[in-house]
């Protein structure tokens, strides 16, 4: 018993040290234009609510904006990304799980 829980253990160390990486990658480019995006709509609304009639700055923050929902939509599918790579790795520690109560039923 005790060779089939190091087998599953040293599997189980493998699953986890695919996905962690995938995930924490996806996480850290996620949060990184999360607050790029961030800092472009601070900036634009800034831009956009203190604009005089001479000057074009209230364009340029609306085109901020617009670059600032982009990342935004960006930053989602990273997001979408690590969750998914998580759900891929929580399957495959249910599907080791239940084989390893398989096998230890059937000793």
């Amino acid at each position: 018993m005790a060779l089939n829980y190091e087998k599953y253990a040293a599997e189980h160390d493998a699953i986890i040290g695919y996905y962690k990486p995938i995930m924490k990658k996806n996480y850290f480019i996620g949060l990184v234009l999360g607050i790029i995006a961030l800092f472009l709509i601070v900036v634009a609304l800034y831009l956009i609510f203190h604009t005089s009639p001479e000057n074009k700055n209230g364009l340029i923050g609306f085109g901020l904006l617009i670059v600032a929902s982009i990342l935004s939509s960006i930053m989602g599918k990273f997001k979408r990304k690590k969750d998914a790579a998580k759900r891929a790795m929580y399957n495959e520690l249910d599907q080791l799980e239940f084989a390893r109560k398989q096998a230890s039923i059937s000793d």
